[in-house]
């Protein structure tokens, strides 16, 4: 797909996770709650200030399930394939969501000696900007001249992985710098992550 466009008003803007235990998780309502928590960060001075956010994440993935882990590697190049969610709030929201996504591209892709994508050889492109920094291809500005946003590697950090046990959870932020991107990321998909682990009842008492 490398030079198209990323067309973000195609995406998920909607998405509701199901746990075993019929828990369902608002993905659009559970962002929206960390508005104040990013204001309070900014306000602090924990975080840069900035009134846009944007916000992007795969499809939670599962250890065991090795086809579709595979499966995931192969659409580093197509986002209809891995995008299962976007949100954020702001003017440039759409600007920032875009990145997100394209942060998750060189996420997906397969690096260090291996062909085939696995998500346990690279947590997060933060970790690429110091240890790989050659990863990134087709690297892309945060939009053309014209505002639309072209197909590549937006080669910043900000897009990690979560692990908690069996599960993983990929996910992208884009709107502070990219040390505070990766931090916020992980924020969001923790608590996520703790939803479907208590909805899921994956940790016994």
């Amino acid at each position: 797909m490398t030079g198209k466009l990323l067309d973000v008003s195609t995406m998920p803007f909607e998405r509701v996770h199901t746990c075993e235990d019929k828990t369902e998780i608002d993905l659009r309502e559970f962002l929206d709650l960390h508005y104040d928590v990013v204001q309070a960060l900014a306000g602090n001075e924990l975080v840069r200030n900035n009134d846009s956010f944007g916000f992007a994440m795969a499809a939670p993935m599962w250890d065991g399930d090795l086809d579709e882990l595979q499966q995931r590697g192969n659409f580093w190049d197509t986002p209809d394939e891995f995008v299962w969610f976007v949100g954020g709030w702001g003017d440039n929201r759409d600007r920032y969501i875009a990145n997100a996504v394209r942060k998750m591209r060189a996420l997906f892709r397969p690096h260090k000696m291996s062909e085939a994508w696995d998500p346990y050889l690279c947590e997060s492109t933060l970790e690429m900007r110091f240890d790989l920094p050659g990863a990134f291809r087709d690297k892309v500005e945060q939009q053309n001249p014209d505002g639309t946003f072209p197909w590549g590697d937006f080669p910043w950090g900000g897009g990690v992985m979560v692990r908690m046990g069996p599960l993983t959870l990929a996910g992208a932020v884009s709107c502070l710098s990219e040390i505070e991107d990766d931090m916020v990321a992980r924020l969001i998909l923790g608590g996520i992550g703790q939803r479907i682990v208590n909805g899921n009842k994956l940790l016994k008492d």
